[in-house]
């Protein structure tokens, strides 16, 4: 009988250091997994950085350094609101009013583009113009 208890008790902390084995290997694993997710990430905005013009390099550091004064945001959300707001919907509005001014200016850069376009395209109609008569 007493062999019997032991053999169980064995059994039992085997299972016990295979769950934990398991556990630590899955721990592992998913700790890789996320250095190669972030390596990725790392890498492909290297790649899309490196493509950019100079124009664009210096447009996208401005951008990384830009920020909204939390303090600001909130204040306003309060006042528009009417209630006391969370610091993390602070942090939230205030990376999605950057997202929103970062692409509007980009659609400004491209109005800019094609406002300039019509200009030269007029002034070029006009020379032509000028110079058949």
């Amino acid at each position: 009988m007493k062999s019997e208890i032991s053999n169980y008790q064995v059994t039992h902390l085997s299972c016990y250091e295979s769950c934990y084995d398991l556990y630590v290997i899955t721990h592992v694993l998913d700790k890789k997994k996320e250095e190669l997710i972030e390596y990725d990430e790392r890498t492909r905005m290297l790649r899309i950085v490196n493509a950019f013009t100079e124009e664009q390099v210096d447009r996208y550091e401005i951008f990384r350094r830009s920020c909204f004064p939390r303090n600001q945001i909130k204040r306003l959300m309060q006042q528009v609101s009417g209630t006391i707001v969370n610091q993390q919907v602070c942090i939230a509005m205030a990376g999605v009013a950057k997202v929103f001014v970062g692409e509007l200016v980009e659609e400004a850069l491209k109005v800019a583009v094609c406002l300039l376009i019509i200009i030269l395209y007029k002034k070029i109609k006009i020379n032509l113009g000028a110079k058949e008569r």
